[in-house]
């Protein structure tokens, strides 16, 4: 792995915090980290290339999801997208 994915999955190029009910389209992140427990909506990731889907799904406080994520719909909660 490379010196700048270290630096990206560490936070240096910034993220958003993004608190449900709410969505965010059309932008990358390289990991999401919940901030409290979250309800997670509609994502568009590259974890699973298959027909399964991570919509409905509780994170609990802490939880990190790592891969590119174009699209993530907060239902409950609170994460930390980082770019």
């Amino acid at each position: 792995m490379s010196n700048v994915n270290i630096a990206n999955l560490t936070g240096l190029n910034g993220g958003e915090v993004i608190t449900g009910p709410r969505a965010v389209t059309g932008k990358q992140f390289q990991a999401l980290f919940c901030v409290d427990a979250v309800t997670l909506g509609a994502v568009t990731t590259n974890l699973d290339q298959s027909t399964d889907t991570l919509a409905g799904v509780q994170l609990a406080a802490g939880s990190t999801l790592f891969g590119l994520t174009t699209g993530v719909n907060v239902t409950v909660g609170t994460v930390i997208a980082y770019n």
